[in-house]
């Protein structure tokens, strides 16, 4: 099967397909669906592959900021998941402040337009089962 490494490579890649820009993001968001399954599957050593990636968090902090929904969603949810499964993920999410920034992320939310973003280039976190799990990771890294 492929690493986690190509399923990174898919999700950063700002492919140009021929089927236009929306395949592109569609296949990036598939890449996601893909890690978020091992966030939450039961094994112990892929979660432990996930951290031990240089890339892997940095990543989704990014999307995370970005706003682009359905990535940043999807973003928060790996991120919330790996929080709420895997007890070992807490420090380095802490390091990198991804609590900090999901705070950010509400506060941009709840005091905006369904137009405002964390950062220019999209949308913040909204909706209601986005804005729990965002307070929930934002708990859970207090």
């Amino acid at each position: 099967g492929l690493g986690m490494d190509a399923w990174l490579d898919v999700v950063e890649a700002e492919v140009r397909s021929p089927s236009g820009p929306r395949a592109a993001h569609e296949l990036r968001a598939a890449a996601l669906r893909v890690l978020l399954a091992v966030a939450i599957g039961g094994s112990p050593q892929s979660k432990a592959a996930f951290l031990s990636s240089s890339r892997a968090l940095p990543l989704l902090l990014r999307l995370l900021r970005r706003g682009r929904p359905p990535l940043s969603s999807m973003a928060l949810c790996l991120l919330w998941a790996l929080a709420h499964n895997y007890q070992k993920a807490i420090p380095p999410l802490r390091r990198l402040r991804v609590g900090e920034a999901v705070k950010a992320c509400l506060e941009v939310a709840r005091d905006a337009t369904p137009e405002a973003d964390c950062e220019p280039e999209g949308r913040s976190v909204s909706g209601g089962m986005e804005a729990l799990a965002a307070e929930q990771l934002a708990l859970i890294l207090a």
